[in-house]
Parts: structure tokens; C-alpha cells; sequence
């Protein structure tokens, strides 16, 4: 397991796990919570992501599964009157399903100044998320074991 931790602007993480089996396979995209008041996926997503571990330990895994538990941390933290209030940005009322900026230009701005074999749909996909998260910085690290 690899673990990605992304730190917002506001000083949340956000999470991203990445298991890789054995040869080939397909790939597999999890995430939790985009309203950040729905815990259910979150606390099963939590609970695959050991399961996952073991399974790419023991060697059982085919393909490659991506794993976003919570994917909205702004979200997490917004509470009002006793209530989690996860739907709305409460700092401009925008709902988090609903807005998403146009990355393209600026990832493709990214790719066009790495080198030609490091342009790659993963790099692409790191570069947005970076850019979605407002990330400072960005920080990979291989773990075991289901360590988080």
C-alpha cells in the first residue's frame, strides 16, 4: 500500500490510498464522502483499504485500486450548531457536488514541461488533483501493513 497525503490550504489531509497487484488487471477508482456528512462510505472505505493491504501483501490482488476514503477534508471540519454540515462550502455557500473548475489548460501546462516519457496519465492525474486540492505540498510514502 501507498499512502499520498495532500495538504489543503487550509492545513486538512487528504488521503489517497493506492494498492498494485499482480500483473495486470484492471484499474479501480474509490471514493467516499464528496458531501462530506455521508460517513457510511467512508467508515466501509476505511475498512476495505485493510482488507486491500492484506490482499496486495499476501499477493491476491489483480489490478490496481485507488482509494479516497474521504475526499472532501474542507467538508469534514464544517460544523454548525451541534450539526456536521457537510454539503455546503460554508465560506460561499457553493455545493460540492455541483462546482468543478476546468483543469485542462493548466494540467496540460504542467505535462508540456516534463519530459516526453514522464507524461503519463498518472502524472496527469497527480498534477489535477494537486491543483483541485490547492495542494502546498505533496508528500508519497510507501507503507505496510495497513499502517496509517
Amino acid at each position: 500500500m501507498t499512502i499520498d497525503e495532500y495538504l489543503m490550504p487550509g492545513g486538512e489531509k487528504l488521503l489517497i490510498y493506492r494498492f498494485v497487484g499482480m500483473g495486470g488487471g484492471p484499474r479501480v477508482y474509490l471514493q467516499g464522502a464528496l458531501h462530506a456528512d455521508e460517513v457510511s462510505a467512508t467508515v466501509a472505505l476505511h475498512r476495505l483499504t485493510k482488507l486491500l493491504d492484506a490482499a496486495e501483501q499476501a499477493g491476491e490482488l489483480i489490478g490496481e485500486i485507488t482509494v479516497v476514503p474521504h475526499c472532501n477534508p474542507r467538508g469534514l471540519g464544517q460544523f454548525a450548531y451541534g450539526r456536521h454540515l457537510g454539503r455546503f462550502d460554508l465560506t460561499d455557500r457553493r455545493n460540492f457536488n455541483r462546482s468543478f473548475p476546468n483543469l485542462a489548460d493548466a494540467i496540460i501546462g504542467h505535462l508540456e514541461r516534463m519530459p516526453l516519457a514522464a507524461r503519463t496519465r498518472e502524472a496527469a492525474v497527480a498534477i489535477g488533483h494537486a491543483l483541485m486540492a490547492g495542494a502546498r505540498t505533496l508528500r508519497t510514502s510507501a507503507t505496510g501493513c495497513g499502517s496509517n
